[in-house]
Formats: structure tokens, sequence, C-alpha cells
């Protein structure tokens, strides 16, 4: 698990320069028409009639991939979408769980036609099997896939036998919702991301100390108890504030233990969690005991995994797990 902040921010900072160099819907092209992204919570209505997709306008915006040929990516991993397919007024943003790319296109009578042109994509080594998937769906669209809405709200495209099938990402995340008896305890906090449009920015914050403690009705962050909420777990699946101090907008002196150890330019930082916490979050499985909470542009890792180092003896005969957590 990486969670030393310093590798953690440059594979951030690694990965949001690839993304800035694909031509994503998100960002490139709804900002060369002067125009915001949509929200992720874009709703699509519910009880619609079956039938083909009409409307481009009605398809645009974020959907996370519910399944691609037959494979049901994870929708969360390391604070970030890992399986997509986001259209704009000139194309779809695409992921998988590996690569970024993107197709121009449009969806005309209920098909998609892709433009010729120069694709690209990241290139990042994934292993064949990801890999493969990668280069399936980003040709998808060339196929002339047909768009069709579902009674209940998904959208479903097909090119002979291959489906794509997208959901909302705001009603995608209520299949992972975190049942009450599980959120509570202590959590151990690892990476904190803003995003931004398509694109995001974040920190490890693996070394910092204290922990989470989510009870039945109460969050609170250890080192600073002073400032704990008392929350309600809605059928939404957010942790709605019914109580609790004011938060300060900047890291006070009674709270020093919540501090970055690299605190700079517009980075998240380790304060942020507890505006996290206060903001109404939502909140989903995103790995192995591990949870992701999202209030606005800003989104936190908790995880009950432990965290292990291995290192060599000095002679080399034996490998010797530390325990890499940081300090109650």
């Amino acid at each position: 698990m990486l969670e030393r902040p310093f590798a953690a921010l440059m594979a951030c900072i690694s990965t949001a320069t690839l993304l800035s160099c694909v031509p994503t819907v998100r960002e490139t092209l709804s900002e060369a028409a002067g125009e915001k992204p949509p929200p992720e919570a874009t709703a699509t209505p519910q009880g619609r009639v079956p039938g083909p997709v009409e409307d481009a306008d009605e398809i645009a915006g974020e959907w996370d991939i519910v399944r691609f040929d037959g494979h049901e990516p994870r929708r969360i991993g390391g604070g970030v979408r890992q399986a997509f397919a986001d259209f704009g007024p000139e194309g779809v943003a695409l992921r998988i769980e590996c690569n970024h790319s993107g197709a121009e296109g449009r969806l005309e009578g209920g098909v998609f036609r892709s433009e010729p042109g120069v694709r690209t994509m990241t290139l990042m080594g994934c292993g064949p099997e990801r890999e493969a998937r990668d280069a399936a769906l980003f040709g998808f669209f060339d196929r002339a896939p047909v768009a069709e809405w579902l009674p209940d709200g998904r959208l479903r495209f097909t090119a002979g036998s291959t489906e794509l099938l997208l959901e909302r990402p705001d009603r995608r995340r209520l299949a992972y919702a975190v049942p009450a008896k599980e959120l509570v305890g202590e959590w151990r906090m690892t990476m904190i991301h803003a995003y931004d449009g398509g694109g995001y920015r974040g920190i490890g914050l693996g070394e910092v100390p204290g922990r989470i403690a989510i009870g039945p009705d109460t969050i609170a962050y250890t080192r600073c108890p002073q400032y704990a909420v008392s929350y309600r777990l809605g059928e939404d699946a957010r942790l709605t504030k019914t109580g609790g101090t004011h938060l300060p907008a900047t890291r006070p002196a009674d709270c020093r233990d919540l501090s970055s150890p690299n605190e700079f330019g517009d980075m998240p930082t380790a304060w942020d969690a507890l505006r996290i916490l206060h903001g109404d979050p939502s909140v989903e499985w995103s790995g192995e005991r591990t949870i992701h909470l999202r209030s606005g542009d800003l989104g936190l890792e908790l995880t009950q995994s432990p965290c292990e180092l291995l290192e060599q003896s000095d002679d080399h005969s034996r490998t010797i797990v530390r325990d890499c957590a940081s300090p109650r």
C-alpha cells in the first residue's frame, strides 16, 4: 500500500500530468465551450420508457461503467473513479481500471458516430488482461454502438454482441453503500483528494497521527475530539450532520496534530479531512476494509487494513514485516 505522503503526492502529480494530455470531454471540450463540467450527481429520470436515445443532450455528463463485455469493474479505487464513459458536446472520455482515452463523435439518431483522427491515451502498464480490455473499450465507439434507455434509467450501448452498461455516479455509488454497523470503529486516514472537473490532485495522509472514530451517531478525529460531528446515515448513503461545534476554515492552534507533512499550493491538506466530516459526505466501499468519503470537491480515503512494510535483514537472510501505521 502506497501511503508515504511524498510518494503518493508524486503519483497523483504524474497521473494528473498524463490526464492533461487526454482530450477528455469534461475538461478540454467543456472549457473550450466556456461551460462548467456537469456535476458528478447529474440525475437521469427513473421509470422511463425503454427505447432508443433520441436526445444527445440527455446523456451529457458523467457515467460510471457498470459492465463492459461481461466485466464488472470497481467504481472507486485510491479515491478516484476507475471506470467511466463521460459524454460532452464533442465526444466521450473513457477509462476502465487502467489507461485514459477518448473518442470524438456525437450521438445521432440513437447511434454514436465517431470521427476519425488521432486518439490520445495514457500508457500505463496494467498487465495483458487489463490492457486488452482498454483496447476493446477505446475501440468500442468506433463500431457505431446503438444507445438505449433501460427502465431503471441506466444507459446501454450495444455493438454486435458487445454491451456497455452505464449508470450515473450518484446512483451507482449506492451499490457500494456501507451498512451502519460496519461503519462503526476506528479508521486510519490514507489519502485525501481535491477534484476539479475531470482532474484531481491529492496527498497521502498515512503518517498523520490519530484515527477517525465513527460511532453509531458521531464521528470524531481522536486527536481533536472538540470538533466531533453528530450524524445520521440516510438511505442516500450520506452522513448528514445533525450537530457539532462550528469548524474553523483553517486549522486552529488547538488541533496541531492534524497537519500535513507537505502543505503547499492548491493541494488539499489534512485539515480538509475535518471539512469533509462536517460536510454531509457520501460514504461507500472503495476496497477491502476501505471506505471513501466525499463532500463537494473533496474526498477522503479511510481504512482498517493493516499497513505493512517489508524490509530485508542486514544479511538478507530473512524478510522483516514492520508495522508502518501512524501512531494512534
